[in-house]
């Protein structure tokens, strides 16, 4: 639950000048997805080298940008086009956590990818709501006991919060989802990124939205060159434990230096 002295810290570390709610532009866009690449305190000083954030790396690795030699990911969008019908352990957990997200996980995903002007508004017009909409996946999404401070501090946490506030940028990082569905093949799941060729590595963390065998990277990635799963972390993982997942990239990329 969103405690109260959350707000008031928030409202005590940001200004509370209210901002216009202008339409999106791309230039806003672009802001806000380097907001979001913060988020993930993602480094990436050679597209050679690596990419940290799954939907970007990605992008990248299908696309087959110049330069990149390999991606890691520590979200790996490789659900197969058809679910096994005798699933074994690891492709049941991989199942119910795909469950769960579309049953009680979801509902952000939904408005941003269809009305994200409509909750942007208020992203940018209130400290109050940004909090709330980034807090509660704090808590759902990191690795934590109930209290999302199992897995960050409040300072942590509030520095992503006040870097979206004073960049204006909520809306723009909702914008962000709508366009990348705008683009998505129609029918395909939002964890099917297809095929990538290019060598990939991935580091899984156990409280992870969900957490796919390995068999279901290999379908998707034939040249899977790094396959992890880790003891600790979420969602954030580069966030929440960033030298955990700093000696992944490492310990990915080695066979190729």
């Amino acid at each position: 639950m969103f405690r109260s002295s959350l707000a008031a810290l928030l409202l005590a570390s940001v200004s509370t000048t209210v901002h216009a709610a202008a339409p999106v532009t791309s230039a806003a866009i672009a802001t806000g997805l380097v907001a979001h690449r913060a988020v993930y305190d993602l480094e990436l000083k050679d597209a050679s080298e690596r990419s940290g954030i799954s939907g970007m790396s990605g992008f990248m690795a299908r696309e087959g940008i110049t330069g990149l030699i390999a991606a890691h990911s520590n979200f790996p969008l490789v659900e197969p086009a058809q679910l096994p019908e005798h699933p074994d352990p690891g492709e049941q957990r991989a199942i119910d956590g795909l469950r769960s997200f579309a049953s009680g996980g979801s509902a952000y995903f939904a408005i941003h990818a269809t009305r994200p002007q409509t909750i942007g508004y208020g992203l940018v017009d209130s400290p109050v709501a940004l909090a709330t909409w980034i807090y509660e996946k704090f808590q759902a999404w990191t690795d934590n006991d109930g209290d999302p401070e199992d897995a960050l501090t409040m300072d942590q946490m509030l520095d992503v919060i006040s870097l979206y506030w004073f960049s204006g940028t909520g809306g723009a990082s909702a914008r962000f989802y709508y366009e990348a569905m705008q683009a998505w093949p129609p029918g395909r799941s939002i964890f099917n990124f297809g095929r990538i060729d290019l060598p990939m590595a991935c580091s899984v963390f156990p409280r992870e939205v969900y957490q796919p065998p390995r068999s279901w990277a290999e379908e998707s990635w034939p040249n899977l060159l790094y396959w992890n799963e880790v003891d600790k972390g979420g969602h954030f993982a580069a966030f929440e434990q960033p030298a955990l997942f700093t000696t992944e990239v490492r310990n990915a990329f080695r066979a190729l230096r």
